[in-house]
This record gives structure tokens, sequence and C-alpha cells, in this order.
């Protein structure tokens, strides 16, 4: 999911206060308010939670809503003013190593826990006068607050009263007032409550400021209701807090969230499970007592991995293409469907231009020509027909200015040739191979497309298993180059055509195909691209960063890496260096763990 806008007012001086109240409950009551209001607590005066709030007429957009208190019905909003951005230093290695192997330990307690949402610790380990195992009959009861009260607390499953007589701490936890009952803690908005008091809590601005160890709480993004609940945005809780877990890096949460998950504690993709939902942050001081995460590879390079993604297939081209060299020509292809732009990632690679996708039916996208445009992009090669790339998108990006060519075909058989000639042209030495591929599926060729640049070769299309007329001419006519066959379509449509292969490279399935193709024409020992292989737009684009990186492309099911792409993940040298192309739902949390765990990587880069 791409960033959320926030969109906060400026934290006010305090000259600036037009009137101050004592509690929350004095300012959900009140009439008349404008300008800038300071509450001096939440339950009584000069508890810890004082919070300046700025009036409105209507309520804010973005993320911001979610946090946003609804005064007199509605017809004002008071806006709390949170430090923008992260506030202090994020957990070490070993402390977070260390808070990892202390959640996990509650996570495989399994249905020994269950959610209950009407537990607020009475029947939970912080109620220290209880031993939860002696008492209560499992299920034991456990919710998200509880659960994160836990963890700063520095237990685990084992050293809880869950399953001992007494609740002892382990190696990492966060100073407390007095004993857990006395912190007030146990609740998701008493817990965010806890943190703004020691000036530990933050408005998070863009997801990529989440650091492993950060606390997240989550806010409702819907317009309030009448419940009296915390996820009806009424102002009853603080910032309308209504959950809370703990992030370990990567989006990757662990959290007690309700008895559908079926176990009490479960890990979770923060992408998938309410991102939208994540506006306040607290990233504790956590205590240790493991000592420095110093060690003798600690001046060593680490490798680092890199999710490129936007909020659609045209966002993420435009996130490729900012990451890729500078250029002032580029190629542009269409995202609706892979006939034309299978064949678009060589000659990007080739001409050393980014690629960009456009789904337009009028005029280019406008965040797509403002990438262009600070790129400082001149020339444009639209590869595909009007079908695909409409009239008037050519229109308008040359009235933007831009020199713009087209390279079309009737067809994407004979679109391939016309790219492959025009490749050819552009690439100052003359192609030696043809890497021929499927054009009714997309995965093998733009699998070749990745590594057409260092294999010196053009690629052209085959009709599943048959080859079709135009390029079987166009083979004949380039009788020098040799041929190779990728995928079993196209092994079959050369072989019945009787054209003369010079080799095969065909896996079990697209995943193979595409991890022998690196090994056939391996790039960088040390780079990967990384993008699914269940749909095109995200592996063009990841197709054209490969090629231009020098990187090896791995395909991936959207759930899960097949063991032929995590063989050529482990055979990379450190440091390695890994973008993955597209959002979770196109490669999930799930699909790159593996690939953090083997890299020993704790987070994502920026």
């Amino acid at each position: 999911m791409s960033p959320t806008s926030h969109r906060a007012p400026a934290a006010p001086s305090a000259d600036e206060v037009t009137k101050v109240l004592d509690t929350n409950k004095d300012l959900l009551r009140a009439k008349g308010l404008s300008g800038t209001v300071r509450v001096r607590g939440f339950d009584a005066p000069d508890d810890g939670v004082e919070v300046t709030y700025t009036i409105l007429t209507s309520r804010p957009t973005g993320a911001t809503a979610a946090i946003a208190v609804p005064l007199e019905g509605g017809r004002k909003w008071a806006v709390p003013n949170f430090p923008q951005g992260p506030v202090g230093e994020p957990a070490s290695q070993v402390v977070v190593e260390d808070l990892e192997r202390r959640a996990e330990t509650f996570v495989k307690a399994g249905t020994d826990l269950q959610w209950q949402g009407d537990v607020q610790g009475a029947v939970s380990p912080i109620a220290e006068s209880t031993i939860i195992h002696r008492t209560q009959r499992k299920p034991y009861a456990v919710t998200c607050g509880v659960f994160v009260t836990m963890m700063i607390a520095g237990w685990d499953y084992q050293h809880s009263t869950y399953a001992a007589d007494q609740n002892t701490r382990q190696h990492t936890w966060v100073d407390l007032p007095g004993d857990i009952k006395q912190s007030g803690l146990g609740q998701a908005n008493r817990i965010a409550r806890f943190f703004h008091a020691r000036g530990q809590l933050w408005q998070m601005t863009n997801p990529s400021q989440l650091r492993a160890g950060d606390i997240v709480f989550y806010s409702p993004v819907e317009a309030p209701n009448d419940r009296r609940s915390p996820e009806s945005g009424n102002g009853a809780y603080f910032g309308n807090v209504y959950h809370v877990a703990l992030h370990l890096g990567a989006g990757r949460v662990i959290h007690s969230w309700g008895r559908a998950s079926g176990a009490g504690v479960v890990e979770g993709d923060l992408n998938t499970s309410g991102m939208a939902n994540v506006v306040l942050v607290a990233r504790p001081q956590w205590k240790t007592d493991l000592g420095s995460s110093e060690n003798a590879d600690a001046g060593a390079p680490a490798s680092t991995i890199r999710r490129l993604a936007g909020a659609d297939r045209v966002a993420t081209s435009v996130a490729v293409a900012e990451a890729s060299p500078e250029s002032t020509s580029a190629v542009l292809a269409t995202g609706r469907d892979h006939a034309d732009a299978l064949v678009a990632a060589g000659l990007a690679s080739r001409s050393a231009s980014p690629i960009y996708l456009t789904t337009a039916r009028g005029g280019i996208e406008d965040h797509v020509l403002e990438s262009m445009r600070g790129r400082g992009v001149s020339t444009v090669t639209i590869v595909g027909g009007t079908g695909a790339v409409p009239a008037s998108v050519e229109s308008s990006l040359r009235k933007a200015g831009m020199d713009v060519r087209r390279i079309a075909g009737k067809d994407r058989f004979v679109t391939a040739v016309e790219v492959a000639r025009q490749t050819a042209a552009v690439s100052g030495d003359k192609p030696t191979r043809v890497l021929l591929a499927d054009g009714r599926g997309f995965a093998d060729a733009l699998s070749a497309g990745a590594v057409s640049k260092r294999a010196s070769a053009v690629v052209l299309l085959t009709d599943g298993s048959t080859l079709p007329r135009t390029t079987a001419a166009e083979l004949r006519a380039n009788g020098d180059r040799k041929v190779v066959a990728v995928g079993g379509a196209a092994v079959s449509a050369a072989e019945s055509a009787r054209i003369p292969l010079a080799q095969r490279i065909a896996g079990a399935d697209r995943y193979a195909t595409a991890a022998q193709l690196a090994v056939t024409y391996p790039g960088s020992e040390q780079r990967a691209v990384l993008a699914t292989g269940t749909d095109f737009p995200d592996a063009l684009t990841a197709s054209v960063l490969a090629a231009q990186g020098n990187a090896n492309l791995l395909l991936s099911r959207p759930d899960a890496l097949p063991v032929s792409s995590m063989d050529r993940v482990k055979e990379l040298d450190a440091p390695a260096r890994i973008d993955v192309v597209g959002g979770p739902g196109a490669v999930g949390w799930s699909a790159v763990r593996p690939v953090f765990a083997e890299l020993g990587v704790r987070d994502w880069a920026s």
C-alpha cells in the first residue's frame, strides 16, 4: 500500500492558545471553541497527558481524520498536535532480536490463548495478584493491550503467570513508574497515553518511518458513529485508539486481534491489516541487560532489501523509474494488457531508459508526466499501437514538449519484430542471439527481457507452441544469430517449425525458468530483483530494473517464494541487495520473510 497522506496543523506556540481546559471530558462537552485549545490532562488535570488541539469547522482529510475529535455533534473538530515523524532512536538489533524471541513465545502458545475483548487485565498476568494457570482454565484470556503490556514489562509466555507462578522480567523492557498495575496499562489507548506522557509518541507521516521495536496504534478512518467504543472515533479514547501491535520490522506485526484469528496472539502483515488505520506510533526507550549488539563483523557492509511500490501498477512503474539511473529517454507501454508491452523491457534496457506504464484513456497520467519532467526526459518511445497506448497519450506528451516515437505492429508478434530491430539499432553492437519466448503468456518473455542485454540478444515471440510467420521470417533473415528457446511453449514452437536451437531453457514452471535464465546469463552475484510471477505489470518494470542494474530477476508467488527462486537468493554474495517490485498484494511478507532471514536483514531499506 502506498504511503497515506497525513495532514496535521503545525504545533502551536504557547501564546497562540486561546482556551485551556482541564480534561478530555471538558473538551467533549465544550461549545464555541475556536483557534487553539490546550487540555491539561486526559482523566485529570496535570496527569501527564496534556494535548494541544487545533479547532476546525470540518473533518480533516487524510489519516489525521482518524485521530480528530468530533465536537458539537460533528459541527467542529479538534485535531491533536502530536510530533510529526519519529521521536527517539530505534531499538538496537540486540533488543529487536529479544523482542522477537519473546513475542514468538506468545504466538507459539497458539490456542492456549484466546482473544477476549471484555478482558481489561483482571484475569490476565498484568493483574499480578492472580496466578492465571492456577486459577483459570485454558484458553487463557488475552487482548491486544494485555499482550503489548506484557512485552513492555519484559515478560515472555513461559515467564508470565500464564505458565509460571510469578511474572519474571527477561532481557528487554521499558522502565515503569511503579508496578504494572500502577502504570495504568492494559488497554490500547492507555498505552498510547503512557508513551505520550513520556514524549515518545508521534504521528506517522510515511510508513517508511517505522522501525523494528516500534509500537503502532490503530485509529478508525471511518466517520464516527454513536457507539461509545474506541472504534467509533468519538473522542472518548485517547487518539481514538482502538488497537495496538508490536512492529518487528518490514511491515510485520505481532498482536492479538480477535477470535477469528484462531490463536490468541498472531503474526500479521501491517500492510494488509489496517495500514491506513495506523496514525500514532510509539518508539519506546527499551532497556536491556544483554549488552551491546556490536560484534566482529559490525563494520562489514550489510545486505539490504528495498520495496519499490506505488498505489497501483502505474504508480509502481513510477517508483521503479525513480530508482533507475538518470536518462533523457524513456519507454512507455500499456499497463492494461501484456500483448504489446512484453518486448518493451529489452528496448528499455538496451537504450538505458526507464519504463513507465500507462492505463490512461485520455492524456498521460499527471504523476507519470511529472516524473518524466523531473528526470529530464525529452524523448519517449511508445511501444504498442493506439489500442494499447491511445493517440491522446501521445498527443499529451508532445504538448509537454517531448519528442515522441511509436513502435507498433498489427499484432504482438509484429510489434516484437519491430522492437527487436529498433533494439538492435540503438544497442551499438549487433545482437548475437534471439531469445524466443511465448507471447501468449508473459512470464517467460519478461524473464528473457531481463537477461537480453547481457546475453547480447533480442526477444521474439511465439504464439504459444506455434511459431508465427512474422517471427519465422525474422529468424531466417538473421540466420547468424543463435536461437535460444525460453520456456516449454517456445521450445515446442521452435521444434515444430524446425528452427535449429542453440539452447533450451525451460524449467518445470515460470519460476524455475526465470531462475535457470539467471544461472545461464548471470548478473551481479550481489544483486537480485524480485517480482510477482502471477501478473505482468510489476514484472515488466522489474525486468527493466534487473537488466539495467545487472541484477538477477527472480519471480515469486504472492504468498510464497518458490524453491527455485530461493535457491538463487542463497547463492548471492554478501552484502546482497534485493529490490522487491510491487506492494504486499503482489509479493507478500510470507514470500519475502525467508529472504530477510537468509540475508540477516531486519527491516526494509529506504
